[in-house]
């Protein structure tokens, strides 16, 4: 219960954070509804996302679940009889993904290690890619 008396105590504080909790939770519902109309194996990747412009817009999770949704939601949303005012069109899009954050490379290397590729970059006059790619990462870790 904790978490749900932080979000009390938040659309206490500020208007704008209760507005943004109450489009969501009515976009949560339209998503609701939506998933009661389709077929259990779609339902369960699709959320709408917003209405724009008189557009649903509607994130699916992948490219099968975007292609099933564009061929059924004519006939769901033309027998959806409380579909949202305003509502003309639909838009079907693939979801973005929600990429990790890069990790920073804190690896180093030995002050030999770096020596040493130095050595091998000089040696490798045959392989003048690979000498300058070893040249690079010596010299940008003494940086470190």
């Amino acid at each position: 219960m904790p978490f749900i008396q932080n979000i009390s105590k938040l659309k206490q504080r500020d208007s704008i954070y209760a507005a943004l909790l109450e489009e969501c939770a009515y976009y949560q519902q339209l998503s609701h509804k939506l998933r009661k109309r389709l077929p259990e194996n779609i339902a369960e990747h699709c959320r709408i996302a917003c209405i724009r412009n008189e557009t649903l817009v509607i994130y699916g999770d992948n490219n099968i679940v975007v292609n099933r949704l564009k061929m059924l939601l004519p006939a769901i949303l033309a027998n959806w009889a409380d579909l949202p005012y305003g509502v003309r069109k639909h838009k079907v899009l693939l979801a973005p993904e929600n990429q990790p954050p890069k990790r920073p490379n804190t690896l180093t290397l030995s002050a030999t290690a770096r020596i040493s590729l130095s050595q091998t970059a000089e040696k490798l006059t045959h392989h003048p890619e690979l000498a300058a790619a070893l040249k690079r990462l010596s010299h940008s870790q003494k940086e470190k």
